[in-house]
């Protein structure tokens, strides 16, 4: 075997039958300059800042977008305020009528047999004139018991008349449910009927003597029974309303002899047979603006309404 003598600064070349001529010769990896390194990073930075920024057609198209969801949520916040408007108002008008329909058959079952009941009807032709008072149906009948006036304790009897009805005042733009309870003060002098005071000093016969039934109860005339009954307290009495939101009031009697409810007027006093039962319907308005609107045109139909019932017995 001979040895070859290796030349300086020469590498040597491998033999083709030698394994180090397997081997590929790896590249050697180049340096990065610094000062191509710092142009690429300044670059970079440029991009960045250019990248930043919003044009004006981005920023049109982000302030259209707020706008809609704002608009969006607005409409949910007037939604949401008024169902809970309207919750309010339902949950009001339900304890309303809730005392107001515990108030009638209180009185319907104090009604005197011995006394009268009267059934009056509403006006032929309602009138806008301000100055007008448009009458309603109305019911009164005359109620035994303990009775005590609202306007001043120190009165009481064990009789009174009683009276509801449902009176429009275009005037003071007034649409209410009244009651009025007269309470028949007998053991004072003997004088007239003040309609600013829930008392008299009557008896039960002023109603049932000196007051006569109207010929015609469609249109009973002045000084009769069912004109005077009918005639509600004056506006501004604390004990006159009950609900001024009623835009309807009517009142039904129990036919005995057809076996059906009735709606016509009526008068019955001593001997007569009284009906068997009374049923009262009255609507309410939820809405202030048909409310307004039904106070100032009494022929307008109001919407947004609710219509109760109470059915009263009246003992035999």
């Amino acid at each position: 075997m001979t040895i070859q003598a290796r030349q300086p600064g020469r590498a040597s070349t491998p033999r083709a039958d030698s394994p180090l001529h397997l081997i590929r010769r790896v590249p050697r990896l180049r340096r990065v300059q610094p000062c191509m390194a710092s142009t690429s990073r300044t670059q970079a930075r440029r991009l960045c800042h250019r990248r930043a920024g919003m044009t004006l057609v981005e920023l049109m198209v982000s302030v259209g977008v707020l706008v809609l969801l704002m608009m969006i949520f607005s409409q949910i916040l007037s939604s949401a305020q008024r169902v809970s408007i309207k919750s309010n108002s339902l949950v009001q008008s339900n304890s309303a009528t809730t005392a107001i329909a515990q108030l009638l058959r209180e009185d319907v079952h104090n009604l005197d047999p011995n006394g009268f009941l009267v059934i009056t009807p509403d006006a032929n032709s309602p009138t806008a004139d301000p100055n007008a008072f448009n009458y309603r149906n109305c019911l009164s009948f005359a109620a035994i018991g303990m009775c005590v006036s609202a306007s001043d304790p120190a009165y009481k009897a064990n009789e009174a008349v009683i009276s509801y009805g449902q009176d429009l005042i275009v005037n003071n733009a007034n649409s209410c449910m009244w009651r009025k309870g007269l309470v028949l003060v007998d053991s004072v002098p003997a004088g007239t009927l003040d309609p600013n005071q829930d008392w008299a000093p009557l008896g039960l016969n002023y109603y049932m003597d000196t007051l006569t039934p109207a010929a015609d109860p469609n249109t009973p005339a002045a000084g009769s029974l069912e004109d005077v009954v009918r005639t509600p307290p004056p506006s501004g009495i604390d004990w006159r309303e009950m609900d001024n939101r009623c835009v309807a009031f009517k009142v039904y009697w129990w036919d005995n002899t057809n076996k059906t409810w009735d709606a016509s007027p009526k008068t019955w006093k001593t001997g007569d047979t009284f009906p068997e039962a009374l049923r009262i319907t009255f609507t309410l308005c939820m809405d202030e603006t048909e409310l307004s609107r039904y106070r100032s045109d009494p022929n307008y139909r109001p919407r947004e309404t609710r219509e109760f019932e109470v059915i009263c017995p009246i003992r035999p």
